[in-house]
């Protein structure tokens, strides 16, 4: 079985979108567009990366042939 993703702390809020809330503080702080901003909590709207690219790759059949690929290969000694 294979598993493709992200160890980035913030890939799956990017990906998929949600809710970020302060841990270590009252407020979250970013500087943007504006200056300086203040929140109790954010949301982002999902900007997925990874699904587009698996399923582009696989409608290319290059995944497929990668895998049939390491397959023959793992046969010859």
């Amino acid at each position: 079985m294979t598993e493709v993703g992200s160890t980035a702390p913030y890939a799956r809020i990017q990906e998929f979108g949600g809710t970020i809330h302060p841990i270590k503080a009252t407020r979250l702080f970013w500087i943007g567009m504006g200056g300086m901003h203040f929140g109790s909590s954010v949301t982002l709207p999902a900007r997925p990366y990874l699904k587009p690219a698996i399923e582009t790759i696989v409608a290319s059949g290059e995944l497929g042939q990668a895998a049939a690929d390491a397959f023959l290969a793992s046969l010859i000694v």
